[in-house]
């Protein structure tokens, strides 16, 4: 048995529906099918009168559906149906079975779900080969809230290495929906059985006319306005990347218009929505699924930690992506907070999304050694005071190294050799290759660097032997300047050197 994947809000929208009722409620499911899950990505109904146990979807809504289907309003595929029970719980009736039949005839992955309006629990079922109904088991159903994940569920193998996987039928092809739905929602009025459909006439004909949102801006607020007839109030739902649904009630502003707004704090990303009406007639309408794409942007730093050394010649930079989501394009105010005292952090005043932000980071001598956070942020001012802000975190590593020598003075007899150990010792994050060097050598004399890599580069934290032979030095006292210096990147390093006396009697 293949796997059953559903959007949230899809989810949350026909369990909503379903357990605010108490009379049953009815609609169709569009999805489509990918790899070995069928993917239901939305829910389609109309005008429909429901009683505790009986559902008539109105022949008018029918029509409708039919119409946005050939007309292509409609996008995706009829996967399956859904229904709720108002008693008894999750189950497949006899007349549930013979719907089912209907629609399974088309493709074998097609489900019906059922709610139980009493506490919102969901399940889907299908029919085996004899034509008895089967849950799909709870391990093979996901709500998925990011549509990149609705197809990660992976089913371990089970089929034999040199025999061939089973042909799974797919979901309905556009040109046979319209057939599926007269051959199964108006031929048989039996067909629902607890859900009936209705042919009869109805008292009115309630409708829902809307021109969806399609995009809008962070931090913004959004109107919504829906003309109607045959509606005596309307609710908005609207939910923010997935998150629950939140119900606000719309205003009639005019006769049969209703207007609603998502609020500004609200806008912080995607929105999805859809309107719910209360007919003349007693029964319930709801819309379509709308989707508003939230022109917004986003500060990624192209590496979490970076290490500073102090005093380098040349200052460390990093970069950051300032990323443009559904097109914003306006320009932002960068600016940095945290840095601790002896850092600075040098950025461009403004940038535009889709752009690299480069921030220069130095740190003088005198700044302390250790990891500090340090926070980059892109602020984009709203009319009025509210500013959206996006920032970014960086872990900022200051390091250093020390340098001794020992010992500092030192006397010898003319010809003698003499010994200074050079001591090197690292800050946390230190990592750069350190090379010695030594100037200032009375003329005369002989010197020797020896490490532990036989060279004058120098292992660290680690020591360097430094051997002076002053055969032919003349009588004096000389002052010897010992040099380090780390190799840093682009170019850039950092030095500490160290005088020592040697004087030749």
């Amino acid at each position: 048995m293949s796997y059953v994947s559903i959007y949230k809000p899809v989810n949350d929208r026909i369990t909503k529906l379903s357990t605010d009722n108490s009379n049953e409620v009815i609609g169709l499911l569009i999805g489509n099918l990918i790899n070995d899950t069928l993917v239901i990505e939305d829910s389609i109904t109309g005008e429909f009168s429901g009683e505790p146990h009986r559902v008539v979807l109105h022949p008018q809504t029918v029509a409708k559906i039919a119409d946005d289907l050939v007309k292509g309003r409609l996008k995706g595929n009829i996967v399956g149906w859904y229904h709720s029970h108002t008693e008894d719980g999750i189950f497949f009736s006899q007349t549930d079975v013979e719907t089912q039949q209907k629609l399974q005839q088309f493709s074998s992955l097609t489900v019906g779900m059922v709610v139980d309006a009493r506490n919102g629990e969901v399940g889907f079922f299908r029919l085996d080969s004899s034509g008895k109904p089967v849950r799909v088991p709870e391990d093979k159903v996901k709500v998925f809230s990011r549509r990149s994940e609705a197809a990660s569920i992976k089913e371990p193998s089970t089929i034999q290495a040199g025999k061939p996987r089973p042909r799974i039928r797919g979901p309905v092809p556009i040109k046979l929906i319209l057939g599926i739905i007269l051959v199964a929602l108006v031929i048989s009025l039996s067909i629902l059985g607890i859900q009936t459909l209705s042919t009869r006439p109805v008292p009115s004909r309630a409708m829902i006319y809307h021109i969806p949102v399609g995009n809008a801006l962070v931090g913004s607020s959004i109107s919504i306005i829906a003309n109607s007839t045959g509606i005596k109030n309307m609710t908005l739902f609207y939910s923010k990347d997935g998150e629950p649904f939140k119900a606000v009630e719309m205003n009639l502003t005019a006769p049969g218009q209703f207007q609603a707004t998502i609020p500004s704090y609200e806008v912080t990303g995607n929105i999805s929505y859809y309107l719910e009406g209360a007919t003349d007639a007693g029964g319930n309408i709801a819309s379509d699924m709308f989707h508003v794409l939230v022109a917004d942007f986003n500060l990624t730093p192209a590496n979490q930690t970076v290490t500073v050394y102090r005093n380098a010649t040349i200052p460390y930079t990093t970069f950051l992506s300032l990323v443009s989501i559904n097109g914003f394009s306006d320009s932002v105010k960068i600016s940095t907070s945290g840095e601790p005292n002896g850092v600075t952090l040098v950025n461009p005043d403004s940038e535009r999304p889709g752009t690299m932000i480069s921030i220069g980071i130095t740190a003088t001598s005198n700044a302390s050694v250790g990891s500090f956070p340090v926070y980059i942020t892109a602020s984009y001012p709203l009319e009025g005071s509210q500013t959206i802000e996006r920032t970014a975190r960086l872990m900022v590593t200051v390091t250093d190294f020390d340098l001794t020598v020992s010992p500092s003075t030192m006397s010898l007899v003319a010809g003698s050799e003499g010994q200074f150990t050079i001591t090197v010792t690292t800050s946390d994050g230190f990592a750069a290759p350190i090379s010695v060097a030594v100037t200032d050598v009375p003329q005369g004399a002989k010197i020797a660097l020896s490490s532990g890599n036989g060279s004058s580069l120098l292992s660290v934290p680690g020591t360097v032997s430094l051997a002076i032979q002053t055969l032919g030095v003349r009588q004096g006292t000389y002052t010897i300047t010992i040099t380090v210096k780390a190799s840093l990147h682009e170019g850039g390093y950092i030095i500490h050197s160290q005088r020592i006396q040697v004087t030749v009697r």
